[in-house]
C-alpha cells in the first residue's frame, strides 16, 4: 500500500520493498484505494487511522525490520470490514490485537524478535496451514483467526523464556532472539529475503494488493535450501 509508505518516510523511517519490480516507494492517494469500496466516511477514516498506527507500532516495536510491505495487509483488513455488521468496531478490535501481538514479540519484549518478515511475508501463516490444511486453507495471513493464533502462541513462548526454556532461553547478551540455523545479521537477512522474492518463493507478496497466499509452498524447506545455496548457514 503505497501510501504506507509515505506514513513512514513521514515518520524518518525506509519505506524498503520486497516487490522485484523496485525499490522506490509510490505514494498513492488513500482516497483512490478506497474510492469504489462504498465505505461510509466514518469507516473510512477509522480504516486510514489504524492502519497508520499498525505501520507505526510495527517500527516501533521492530526497528530494525529492513522490508515494509502492508499492501496485503491493509486490503486484508479492508475486506473484513466491509464484511463485518460493525465494520469500525472491527477495525478498533483488529488494531489492538496487533498492536498486542508487535508488543509480544518485538525487541522490546523478552522474545526478542528482530524482524517482522515471517510474520508479514506469511512464512509463519503457511507453516501454521500446512500443518492443518483441511481446516485452515480458507484462514487468511492477516484473518483475525489467524492473528489471534499469534497471540495466544506469542504468551506460550514468553511462559518458556520465562521458564529458562532450552529451546526458548532468556537473552542474557542483548541480542535478537534467532531460532534459525542460519544467519539473520541485516545484510544475510537482506539477500535471503531479496533472492526469495525474485524467485517467486514468498508465501505472501505483501507488496501487492491483490495477491494470492500460496500455503500450499513448502516455504520453510525453500528458505533452507536458498540458505545452504547461498552460504548463510550458521
Amino acid at each position: 500500500m503505497p501510501w504506507l509508505d509515505a506514513v513512514l518516510l513521514d515518520h524518518g523511517l525506509e519505506p524498503r520493498t520486497l516487490d522485484p519490480r523496485g525499490q522506490t516507494p509510490r505514494c498513492e492517494d488513500p482516497a483512490h484505494w478506497l474510492a469504489d469500496t462504498h465505505l461510509e466516511e466514518a469507516t473510512a477514516r477509522q480504516l486510514l487511522s489504524s492502519l497508520e498506527r499498525i505501520v507505526l507500532e510495527s517500527a516501533r516495536h521492530f526497528p530494525n525490520n529492513i522490508f515494509w510491505d502492508f499492501g496485503y495487509l491493509a486490503e486484508s483488513l479492508l475486506r473484513q470490514a466491509i464484511a463485518a455488521r460493525d465494520p469500525i468496531e472491527l477495525i478498533q478490535g483488529y488494531e489492538q490485537l496487533y498492536t498486542r501481538i508487535m508488543q509480544i514479540y518485538g525487541g522490546r519484549s523478552s522474545v526478542g524478535f528482530q524482524y517482522l518478515h515471517d510474520f508479514l511475508y506469511g512464512f509463519d501463516w503457511s507453516k501454521w496451514v500446512r500443518k492443518d490444511p483441511d481446516t485452515r486453507r480458507q484462514v487468511g495471513p492477516f484473518d483475525r483467526a489467524f492473528l489471534s493464533y499469534v497471540e495466544g502462541r506469542g504468551h506460550e513462548l514468553l511462559r518458556l523464556i520465562a521458564e529458562d526454556d532450552a529451546k526458548y532461553p532468556r537473552l542474557r547478551d542483548g541480542r535478537y532472539r534467532n531460532p534459525f540455523a542460519f544467519a539473520r545479521d541485516p545484510a544475510a537477512e537482506s539477500l535471503l529475503m531479496t533472492t526469495l522474492a525474485a524467485r517467486g518463493l514468498v508465501p505472501v507478496a505483501a507488496w501487492e494488493r491483490t495477491a494470492v497466499p500460496a500455503w500450499w509452498r513448502p516455504a520453510q524447506r525453500h528458505r533452507d535450501e536458498l540458505v545452504v545455496e547461498l552460504g548463510l548457514e550458521t
